[in-house]
């Protein structure tokens, strides 16, 4: 529906990617693939969002490539 929406954990996040730069850059990178509105969005727990993340996830990557998409799991 044309918004991307970067869900973080905790304020440290959220304040980052709110920065003007941060969030400029952002929003530059997802318009060079349509126009987006980009959100940023608190969520009280990353595992509270899996399904729907996998679910983005697999729409991405559906959109542009697997071989532009790659998912880094960071343990």
């Amino acid at each position: 529906n044309g918004v991307l929406t970067i869900y973080v954990s905790n304020d440290s996040e959220y304040d980052m990617f709110m920065r003007e730069d941060h969030f400029k850059t952002l929003t530059d990178a997802a318009n060079l693939f349509g126009e987006y509105t980009v959100k940023i969005s608190k969520r009280a727990s990353v595992d509270d969002g899996k399904e729907e993340f996998e679910k983005d996830v697999q729409t991405v990557k559906q959109m542009f490539g697997e071989d532009i998409v790659k998912i880094i799991k960071n343990d």
